[in-house]
């Protein structure tokens, strides 16, 4: 089951503004803290991303001159740790839900 609070209300203040109204004020939706730890990992994911663009980029340089082994080096280990920390992430995001007992089909 998908929650779709926010959408209806960005269509209805949509609404409001076309007819020149202004929208009614809402509470702001509190994350759980399940959304708070699965944010982290996203925002740990991407910049594992970043690093592994970087990463690349210094593998296919060939400068005669700029030898780019120590930052190859640093990134690789960068990249390890946020690799830890991501994983970490997700097993404790699938503890979490398992041990609150929500289950969801896969379809």
């Amino acid at each position: 089951m998908e929650i779709r609070t926010l959408e209806f209300f960005s269509i209805a203040d949509g609404e409001y503004a076309r007819q020149g109204k202004r929208p009614p004020s809402r509470p702001k939706a509190r994350r759980t803290a399940f959304a708070t730890s699965a944010a982290g990992v996203g925002r740990t994911l991407l910049e594992l991303e970043g690093r592994v663009a970087r990463l690349t980029s210094l593998s296919k340089a060939s400068s005669l001159f700029d030898d780019p082994a120590l930052e190859i080096g640093e990134t690789s280990r960068l990249i390890r740790q946020l690799l830890a920390h991501a994983s970490a992430g997700i097993e404790e995001l699938s503890n979490e839900r398992r041990g609150s007992g929500q289950f969801y089909a896969h379809s």
